[in-house]
């Protein structure tokens, strides 16, 4: 009893330092906004880390607590499929304990990207400038460009001159850019300023002030949470279409090997008149070398199979 409790605690203290871990990188990244560099970078790696200690922690909790009614696995000879797998198909299924963990787990990896994308835009747009009022727009050509370096870096510099009606001469200024802005203009480049009429040494740069990386963050943000949603679409697919229709099979496990926080396994199962291999990975580490274990495969596809405890849904049994 005091080794599991010290387990126990053991697991808990990691569970909590990938909080903490996570935490830090979410601060990192928020310190960094707009701008994406050095301390995005290791955020983001904090971030990663953090999430595979928790779940490593979480994985060494679920076998610390095994859920109730886990038999030992049948001899092949006397396998017999699960009771709610022997009704016809197409079978009501409902999700499984495995797959609300997995929905859990996307649905909090998708609600980091909305967040990261709306504080981007909190930040990039808090200093804009209201361009309605009073100011009068020009025409700015770039005379000069110039890279210097300093104690930050290099910084890229566009000089430019225009010409206010109301002031007569030329006014002659110069603005700091990114790399990519100072890459985007060549010498004889004109720019649209909008300077106050009283004073046109007070002047903006709509063009270089819109060319922020809000726009190109926000894109990035929106296009990978819509790639990780036809990911899961294409996922929880696959597995609802095997737990309705899918053909039980018994299928024993001939290569079982640890690594990270889980296992990679190899099972045998026959299909079509022949032995097929279903290879794949898994994080409950509750899986033994020769265990006979049910696979579920598609009967006009033999070589699409999916291992049933391990599916996101499963059949409803049949007194429901």
């Amino acid at each position: 009893m005091g080794k599991t409790e010290e387990a126990r605690k053991k697991v808990l203290a990691w569970v909590l330092g990938g909080v903490g871990i996570e935490i830090a990188g979410a601060v990192l990244i928020w310190q960094s906004l707009p701008d994406f560099g050095g301390p995005t970078i290791a955020g983001l790696v904090c971030v990663v880390v953090g999430s595979l200690i928790v779940t490593w922690g979480l994985v060494q909790r679920a076998r610390l607590h095994p859920p109730p009614g886990t038999n030992p696995p049948p001899a092949a000879g006397d396998w017999l499929p699960e009771t709610e797998l022997r009704a016809a198909a197409p079978r009501a299924v409902r999700l499984s304990r495995s797959g609300r963990r997995m929905v859990t787990w996307w649905v909090l990896m998708l609600l980091v990207l909305p967040v990261y994308g709306y504080f981007v835009w909190q930040r990039t747009s808090s200093g804009s400038v209201d361009y309605r009022y009073e100011y009068i727009q020009a025409e700015a050509t770039i005379h000069d460009m110039e890279v210097r370096e300093s104690s930050g870096g290099e910084k890229f510099y566009l000089y430019y001159n225009f010409e206010s009606l109301q002031v007569p001469g030329r006014r002659r200024a110069s603005t700091v850019v990114s790399a990519q802005q100072y890459g985007a203009y060549e010498i004889g480049d004109t720019l649209k300023v909008l300077y106050l009429a009283p004073n046109p040494t007070v002047h903006e740069l709509p063009e270089l002030a819109e060319d922020t990386p809000r726009p190109r963050v926000v894109w990035l943000v929106v296009g990978l949470a819509a790639l990780l949603l036809l990911l899961f679409e294409a996922i929880r697919r696959r597995h609802h279409t095997l737990a309705t229709s899918g053909v039980a099979a018994p299928g024993k496990i001939s290569m079982l090997r640890r690594r990270g926080a889980g296992s990679v396994y190899a099972v045998e199962y026959e299909a079509g008149s022949e032995t097929r291999t279903l290879r794949g990975t898994e994080r409950t580490q509750r899986l033994r070398q020769g265990d006979t274990v049910t696979v579920l495969y598609r009967p006009e596809k033999p070589e699409e199979a999916l291992l049933y405890r391990l599916s996101m849904y499963e059949a409803r049994p049949p007194a429901e």
